[in-house]
C-alpha cells in the first residue's frame, strides 16, 4: 500500500447524496498516486422539471460547490446519477462552472457524451434504484436519442442508504 500523497497532483471534488456512501470509496479506489478525492453532500432533489425544483436544487449545488472550492480541487463531479439527469443535458455543469470559475461534471452528461462518443445506441441499464428512478432514467436516456432495451434495478429508492448493500449481492444479481 503506497502512503497517502494528500493531493501532489491533483484534488478532484465529488458532490454526493447524503445517502450515498460508495461514490467516495470508489474514487477513492480508483484514483491513482498523488490523486486526492474530496467530498461534499448535499440534499437529494426529486422534482428538477419544475422551475421551483431546479432553483432549490441549484440552490443547494452552489452550497456543495462553495464548500469545495477552498480545498483547492482541480475540477468538481456532481455524482448523482439520477439527480443529474436535466435537460439540456450541460445545463447544470454550466450552472456549476458558472458558480466556482472550476471545470465541472454532472453523472448524467458524462454517460451520454461517452455513449455518444462511442457511437451508442442501444443499452441496458443496471442501476442501484427502484422502479420509479429506473423510469426517470429511461426517460431522460431517451430523450438523449438512447433506444433502452432493458433496465434492472437492486430496488432503492431515492432517501434509502446504498450502504446497506453489500457488493456480493450487487453482483449476483442476474
Amino acid at each position: 500500500m503506497s502512503r497517502p500523497s494528500y493531493g501532489a497532483r491533483a484534488k478532484l471534488g465529488i458532490i454526493v447524496p447524503p445517502t450515498n456512501t460508495v461514490n467516495e470509496a470508489e474514487w477513492n479506489l480508483a484514483a491513482p498516486d498523488g490523486v486526492s478525492i474530496h467530498a461534499a453532500r448535499m440534499a437529494l432533489h426529486t422534482d428538477a422539471t419544475t422551475a421551483e425544483g431546479k432553483a432549490a436544487l441549484q440552490a443547494d449545488l452552489d452550497i456543495a460547490l462553495h464548500s469545495l472550492k477552498p480545498a483547492g480541487v482541480a475540477v468538481i463531479a456532481y455524482g448523482c446519477t439520477a439527480g443529474s439527469m436535466i435537460s439540456p443535458r450541460h445545463a447544470l455543469a454550466a450552472h456549476m462552472m458558472s458558480q466556482v470559475d472550476l471545470p465541472c461534471v454532472t453523472t448524467a452528461a458524462a454517460i451520454v457524451d461517452a455513449l455518444e462518443a462511442l457511437d451508442v445506441e442501444r443499452i441496458s441499464v443496471a442501476t442501484p434504484y427502484d422502479q420509479r428512478l429506473n423510469d426517470h432514467e429511461v426517460h431522460y436516456l431517451n430523450s438523449q436519442g438512447l433506444d433502452v432495451v432493458a433496465i434492472e434495478g437492486l430496488g432503492y429508492g431515492a432517501n434509502q442508504s446504498m450502504a446497506r448493500s453489500n457488493m456480493i449481492q450487487a453482483t449476483s444479481a442476474s
